[in-house]
């Protein structure tokens, strides 16, 4: 149970929000932060509406894009706030961090960013309400397939989100279409990766570095800065197709110099990102998004914002009690089967992952004197199709 806050017994249910506030996924942090939040303030205009004898409180820590950050931030709020439900881990090496501490104390945690494929397993407390990647590398695969490539290059940070989401990349479009794939790995903690550039280059060059040729980039922000700012000055990487994962679906990454925004148009950009972009829920979570921070929200702000629904309504469903979290996670379970949000449809499946997941296909346009990123078609993973939007 929370604390009465009130004469009524309004009581407080504390909630953890972890998120990357500052290092590397900054960006993303920031944003998927405000979406949990803006989610948990109008799950408690709701409880109030309804009448309910609980609300949320937040209670947000910086991981700092960091695992062992990310640990410490969970047991502070567990064993200071008594904090049994978290937002958070949201990169996959975070959560792994985390995991084996919430398990153990049957702490409900809530990724809506971590899609590393080796945490696609069995999970009691611990659930991510975005697609593993297993099913983003079937989708990056399925576009370069369709989009002529036959060799590929895909330079990845290595770590858990990196090199899951490589290899499954490298699975699928070896099955589908590819007739030579290379796989380089960088230390995504370095200062500069002008080394692993030149490597990838001649790699390229050594695959022809024709129109069947492309690069793939899977990296965070910086790392994914550093990297494009080497390349847009290499003419064999300016002659081939770029493709990459969500997190560059980024101006504040894509677009840092003239440079840069010259090259990411040049080379016919085009990116894979889970999302449900053509959604009615989505556009007015847009609107609202933009109304309340000023700025177009990092798409998986909308994750976020359907996780603190999720919490919201499992518990309204056990009373806002938390002193049995088996009961809880079963709660979230049975709503998460039909709860429908900003998202689409949140259901989990056996390993506590997303179930059913769609990615849009972005790309970079230049209107007028200005490049922007924009959403062109969405890709079903259910049924390996595109539909232009």
């Amino acid at each position: 149970m929370g604390t009465a806050t009130s004469p009524t017994g309004v009581y407080e249910v504390p909630v953890g929000v972890l998120v990357a506030l500052s290092g590397e996924g900054a960006v993303e942090g920031t944003h998927i932060g405000n979406g949990v939040l803006m989610g948990i303030e109008d799950v408690n205009n709701f409880l109030a509406s309804a009448g309910a004898p609980f609300r949320l409180k937040a209670y947000v820590e910086d991981t700092k894009t960091n695992p062992d950050e990310a640990l410490k931030a969970l047991q502070k709020v567990y064993q200071n706030n008594n904090v049994k439900i978290v937002f958070g881990g949201q990169f996959s090496r975070e959560l792994m961090a985390m995991r084996p501490f919430a398990e153990q104390n049957k702490i409900l945690v809530i990724s809506s960013y971590s899609t590393s494929p080796a945490l696609a397993i069995p999970k009691k407390y611990v659930f991510r309400n975005i697609g593993p990647d297993t099913l983003q590398g079937k989708a990056l695969a399925s576009l370069l397939c369709r989009e002529g490539i036959e060799k590929a290059a895909v330079i990845y940070r290595n770590d858990a989100y990196g090199a899951g989401l490589a290899e499954m990349t490298r699975k699928y479009f070896t099955s589908k279409c590819g007739k030579a794939i290379e796989l380089i790995a960088y230390n995504p903690d370095q200062p500069d990766y002008g080394t692993e550039v030149r490597t990838l280059s001649d790699k390229i060059k050594s695959f022809g570095a024709d129109a069947k040729t492309a690069v793939v980039i899977i990296s965070f922000e910086k790392d994914g800065a550093n990297i494009l700012g080497h390349a847009s000055k290499d003419p064999v990487l300016r002659s081939v197709r770029w493709f990459s994962s969500e997190p560059l679906r980024l101006p504040e990454v894509l677009f840092q110099t003239n440079e840069m925004s010259d090259f990411v148009y040049s080379v016919k950009w085009m990116g894979t990102f889970p999302t449900s972009v053509t959604s009615i829920k989505y556009k007015q979570f847009l609107e609202k998004y933009r109304a309340k921070y000023g700025k177009d929200p990092f798409p998986i702000a909308a994750n976020g914002y359907d996780a603190a629904w999720l919490v919201g309504l499992a518990l309204l469903a056990t009373g806002g009690k938390t002193d049995d979290m088996d009961k809880l996670v079963a709660a979230l379970k049975t709503v998460a089967e039909t709860y429908y949000g900003v998202t689409g449809l949140n259901a989990f499946d056996e390993n506590n992952d997303r179930r059913y997941q769609d990615y849009s296909i972005w790309v970079v346009e230049k209107q007028g004197d200005k490049y922007v990123i924009v959403d062109k078609e969405i890709y079903h993973s259910d049924t390996d199709t595109f539909t232009p939007l």
